[in-house]
């Protein structure tokens, strides 16, 4: 089955409800909304729940650790009775930076932490009548005196961890049911770094890798004008990379000088463009789908029979909110099942 995806946004939940009616209307299997500072995942997903029908949803990604698990227990069990059964759980631990700057929050063992948390959301959304909880970690002491799930669509409610780190990837592999990749993903790195530590993990729980979904999210961006399509690609890219807690992805493919390019302009020198020029040709090409509405479709058969449910994004750096709008609009017809 040809499964797709896509991320979608806007300037306001309206923005982002409209969007995701679009991406269903042109036949994409999950809609993912992002949660972050500036926007509550959980709140524009049960927007969108409520304005579509069939298209599945996703949060893409919510914050793990800054959270109570039992407020992320609650709110995924509460989507899954919104939508119907149609909701995906996205998680995320964050950069240390991130956690700490934004939220005050320190997470010295993001793993071990993250296998109690999955543990606590699994225990609550089993219970499908009234039931005490109890949990006793190294991480979490949670005590409930009742959990209850009102309506269950399904049993448990499958998540998806973006993660980037091999004991990360591990643990995905071990306890979710899929992977949520990063925009920056090449096919060579899923092939010679994602793959590898995601079997060990399924090894590890007597999985299938058939019973796991890998999913990536592609930046995507397509113009008439190739030029500026590569533009943009180049600038989304620079700026995840300024994040040195993805430094091992471009290293591992021989860009070391570009990332620390990218790294200095951005830290160091405060230059925007020059962050922008560091980025080379063959990285655009291996990180992003970029160029016209041609272009995109023959490098999109790259991923074929690599990534099991491609999740396609538009760059959002050098864009105004006309450009990003476009680019959507030309996403869903390139890409779109209808």
């Amino acid at each position: 089955m040809d499964r797709r995806a896509v991320s979608v946004g806007g300037r306001t939940i309206a923005d982002a409800v409209k969007a995701a009616q679009q991406a269903e209307d042109a036949g994409f299997d999950v809609v993912w909304f992002n949660d972050n500072t500036g926007v509550d995942g959980f709140i524009g997903l049960t927007a969108m729940a409520l304005n579509t029908r069939r298209v599945a949803l996703g949060s893409g990604i919510a914050r793990a650790f800054v959270r109570a698990c039992t407020v992320t227990a609650v709110a995924a069990a509460d989507l899954d009775e919104i939508s119907q059964g149609r909701f995906l759980l996205g998680l995320a631990g964050g950069t240390p930076r991130q956690n700490q700057v934004e939220s005050s929050v320190t997470v010295p063992h993001p793993v071990p932490q993250m296998r109690e948390l999955i543990a606590i959301l699994r225990r609550c959304w089993a219970a499908h009548t009234p039931q005490e909880i109890k949990f006793e970690g190294q991480f979490y002491s949670i005590h409930l005196r009742q959990f209850r799930r009102a309506v269950v669509y399904q049993p448990t409610i499958p998540i998806y961890m973006a993660a980037v780190r091999e004991k990360m990837l591990q643990l995905t592999g071990e306890l979710c049911e899929g992977l949520a990749g990063h925009p920056v993903n090449s096919v060579r790195f899923i092939k010679e770094f994602i793959e590898p530590n995601i079997a060990i993990g399924l090894r590890r729980a007597g999985r299938k890798r058939e019973d796991f979904t890998l999913s990536s999210w592609i930046l995507t961006a397509i113009s008439n004008d190739r030029a500026q399509a590569r533009r943009e690609a180049a600038a989304q890219i620079a700026f995840y990379l300024t994040t040195r807690s993805y430094s091992h992805i471009p290293d591992l493919q021989g860009w070391t000088r570009q990332r620390m390019a990218i790294q200095e302009a951005f830290h160091v020198k405060r230059d925007l463009t020059a962050m922008v020029d560091a980025v080379t040709d063959d990285m655009i090409d291996a990180m992003s789908l970029a160029g016209t509405p041609d272009e995109v479709r023959k490098k999109f058969e790259a991923y074929q029979g690599v990534v099991d449910l491609p999740t396609f994004q538009v760059p959002g750096i050098l864009m105004d909110q006309s450009r990003r709008e476009e680019a959507q609009r030309l996403l869903f017809e390139v890409f779109g099942k209808h």
